[in-house]
Parts: structure tokens; C-alpha cells; sequence
């Protein structure tokens, strides 16, 4: 079985205050590269899959569940005014599959997401065909 390898990282963008976002951060993998005047990149766990989703667990409660977190929700409310951040993920397994999408969130919540994938149905629209026509890259 292959492993699935992937890595992620974020443009660099201003925040109200860098020790909460990284208070906001702490358990979560993300590595913070501080820049000038606020400014900060954000890459994914390099230990894990590059993702940016985690489950967080309640290291005290052995009962836990724990909950899904999306790095993007979180994001926002620590944004200047006006600011955009763009989260972005690649990965593969054996290059049997590529995957990638980029997130981008403004500092009032909303987001957009674009995937790989999305070519797909864009081309059947562009060149009038159907989509289902196009093979996938993927074994």
C-alpha cells in the first residue's frame, strides 16, 4: 500500500496579533514564519500530510471523540481588515492520484475554494463537450 504524501503553505499575509494566532495554532502542527509588521506564513504539519484539517482531542478526556478542525474557519478573525489569506495543498500517493486546491479567506469569513478537479467540468464547458468524456488523471 502507498502512502499518501502532501504539503501545504499560505501566501503571506498581515494579522491583529501573532502571539494569539499562534496561541490559536499551538496544537495544531502549523509552523508560523513571522515577517515584517504582522506579516506571517503558515505551512501545514510537515510531519503529517500537509493537510489543513486536523482532529483535536481532549488529551484529558480519554472518552474524546474529538472534533474536526479546518485551519481556513479559524483563520479569519485574526486577519487585518481587508486582508486575504490563501491556503494551498498538494499531494499524491505513488502518483497514482494528484490532488490540490487552494482556499482563500478574506478577514469577514468568506471563503472560495478552487480544486485540480475543477478542470474537468470548466473543460467540458469551454470546448462543448461532455465532461464524463475526459478520463481523469488517475490509475
Amino acid at each position: 500500500m502507498a502512502t499518501y504524501s502532501g504539503v501545504g503553505r499560505t501566501n503571506t499575509f498581515q494579522v491583529k496579533d501573532v502571539a494569539k494566532l499562534t496561541a490559536a495554532l499551538e496544537f495544531t502542527g502549523v509552523e508560523i514564519l513571522e515577517r515584517e509588521d504582522k506579516g506571517v506564513t503558515l505551512f501545514a504539519d510537515p510531519c503529517g500530510d500537509g493537510d489543513w484539517s486536523i482532529w483535536v482531542f481532549d488529551t484529558e478526556d480519554e472518552d474524546d471523540e474529538g472534533r474536526y478542525l479546518y485551519i481556513p474557519d479559524l483563520i479569519a478573525e485574526h486577519l487585518m481588515p481587508g486582508e486575504t489569506v490563501v491556503f494551498e495543498h498538494i499531494g499524491f500517493e505513488k502518483l497514482r492520484y494528484l490532488i490540490g486546491y487552494s482556499t482563500a479567506v478574506f478577514s469577514d469569513g468568506r471563503q472560495v475554494t478552487v480544486n485540480l478537479c475543477d478542470v474537468y467540468p470548466a473543460a467540458a464547458a469551454a470546448f462543448g463537450i461532455d465532461a464524463e468524456t475526459i478520463t481523469a488523471a488517475a490509475c
